[in-house]
C-alpha cells in the first residue's frame, strides 16, 4: 500500500498545489473570460474588468480546491499510514464540500463532495465527479462530455439536474480536458478516451448498492462516440444511452478554413505538437460513420438534436435511429434548435429538451417494470 518515507512536508505540498493549480485557473480565466464578456455585449474598460476578475476568479478558486484536497489527502495518508485510493476519496470530498459551500446550493454541495482524483493507466491524474441524491438513486447516469469540454463544468448543470430527479451520476474529465492532467485538448488515442471511461465506470457499478441497478450512457456530440463505443466493447452491459447530438459524422455544412489555412494550422501541430488546433484524425475515424457500425448498435436509446445543428449533420442521426438493431429507440429533432440543446438554447428549450430525457429514463429506470420490447407512442416518436 505504499511507503510512506520520503513523503513531503503536507504545507509544502499544498502551496506547491495552490501555484501550480491556481495558475492553470488563472490561464483558464483569460482564456474563458473574453469570451464571456463578449457575450455580456461588453466592451472598452468593462471587457477588461470582466476579464481581469475573471482570471483572480478562477485562479482563486482552482488553487482554493487543490490545496484543500493536497493537505486533506496528505493529512489523512499520515493519519492512516497507508497511501492508498481511499486518501483521495475523503481529500476529494473535503475539497469539492469547501468549494460549493459558498454557493449554498444543497445539488451543488451534494454533488461537489464527490470529487476525485484517480489515476489512469499511462500514470495521468483525471478528475472525476458525481452528483448523488438524497435517498437511494432510480438508476445511474455515467456521463460523456464532448471535445473540448468538461463535465465537471460544461455538464455540471445536466449532473445536477439528474441528481434532483433521483439518478446517481458519474463523470469524468478526459485526459487533457476540464481538471484532468495531459496536454490541452490533445487526445492521442481515441482508445484511451474509452479505456479511462470503462475503468472508472464499471468500478462504480460494483460498489454494492449500485450493482443491481440500472446503468445509463449520456453522451454530448463526441462523448455519443464514447457511449457508442463503449456499448460496443460490452453490448450486454449497458441498459441504454442518452445521445445528445451524438458525433457520429462531422456535418459537411459546417463551413471549412480555407485549405492553405488548414495546411498551416496543421503543420503547426508538427512543430508544435501540445498546440491542438484541430482534432486529430483518429477522433473523426471512430466515429460510427458507416452503417455496418451503426448496425452493431442494439441497445436502447434516445437521440435528442436540434433541427438547425450545423456541427453535427442530423440526417446521420436518423441514419443510426433507422439502421440501429435496438428494438427499442427514440430520436427527438427540435425545430429551431441548434447542437447546444442542453446549454446554449434558451432556459425554456434547454428545460423542453431535459423533460424529455427525463421521461424517456424514468421509464426504464427500473429492470423490473420496464419491457423494452413494448413500445409505446413515445419511444416511437420522431
Amino acid at each position: 500500500m505504499g511507503d510512506l518515507d520520503g513523503v513531503a512536508p503536507c504545507s509544502s505540498l499544498a502551496v506547491e498545489a495552490i501555484i501550480r493549480v491556481g495558475a492553470a485557473g488563472a490561464i483558464w480565466g483569460l482564456c474563458a473570460g473574453p469570451y464571456d464578456a463578449r457575450k455580456q455585449g461588453l466592451t472598452g474598460v468593462a471587457k477588461a474588468s470582466f476579464v481581469a476578475n475573471s482570471v483572480g476568479s478562477f485562479g482563486f478558486r482552482c488553487g482554493f480546491v487543490a490545496g484543500v484536497f493536497s493537505i486533506t489527502r496528505c493529512g489523512v495518508q499520515k493519519y492512516r499510514g497507508r497511501n492508498d485510493w481511499v486518501n483521495g476519496l475523503i481529500g476529494g470530498a473535503v475539497a469539492g464540500g469547501a468549494a460549493a459551500a459558498g454557493t449554498r446550493s444543497l445539488a451543488q454541495v451534494v454533488g461537489m463532495a464527490g470529487l476525485i482524483y484517480m489515476k489512469n493507466s499511462r500514470g495521468l491524474q483525471l478528475f472525476t465527479c458525481r452528483w448523488l441524491p438524497v435517498s437511494s438513486p432510480k438508476a445511474i447516469v455515467f456521463l460523456c462530455h464532448g471535445y473540448a469540454m468538461e463535465c465537471s463544468t460544461f455538464m455540471r448543470a445536466c449532473g445536477e439536474r439528474l441528481a434532483i430527479a433521483g439518478y446517481a451520476v458519474f463523470a469524468l474529465d478526459y485526459e487533457g480536458h476540464g481538471r484532468s492532467g495531459g496536454v490541452r485538448c490533445l487526445i492521442n488515442k481515441f482508445d484511451d478516451i474509452v479505456n479511462d471511461c470503462e475503468y472508472f465506470f464499471k468500478s462504480i457499478c460494483e460498489f454494492q448498492e449500485y450493482k443491481e441497478k440500472t446503468k445509463f450512457l449520456y453522451g454530448d456530440s463526441m462523448g455519443g462516440t464514447v457511449c457508442l463505443l463503449l456499448h460496443k466493447r460490452d453490448p450486454s452491459f449497458w441498459d441504454g444511452a442518452v445521445l445528445v447530438a451524438p458525433m457520429c459524422k462531422i456535418s459537411d455544412k459546417l463551413l471549412k478554413p480555407i485549405p492553405i489555412v488548414m495546411n498551416i494550422l496543421t503543420r503547426l501541430e508538427d512543430i508544435i505538437p501540445k498546440w491542438k488546433i484541430v482534432p486529430t484524425n483518429n477522433i473523426i475515424d471512430s466515429a460510427f460513420k458507416d452503417r455496418s457500425k451503426r448496425e452493431a448498435v442494439a441497445l436502447p436509446f434516445i437521440v435528442l438534436q436540434g433541427e438547425k445543428d450545423t456541427v453535427i449533420d442530423p440526417e446521420i442521426s436518423k441514419a443510426l435511429y433507422e439502421q440501429a438493431r435496438s428494438v427499442d429507440k427514440t430520436i427527438k429533432l427540435y425545430i429551431g434548435m441548434c447542437h447546444g440543446i442542453t446549454t446554449g438554447e434558451t432556459d425554456a428549450n434547454i428545460t423542453l429538451v431535459f423533460e424529455d430525457i427525463m421521461a424517456w429514463l424514468d421509464k426504464r429506470a427500473s429492470k423490473t417494470d420496464y419491457d423494452s420490447s413494448k413500445l409505446n407512442e413515445f419511444d416511437n416518436e420522431k
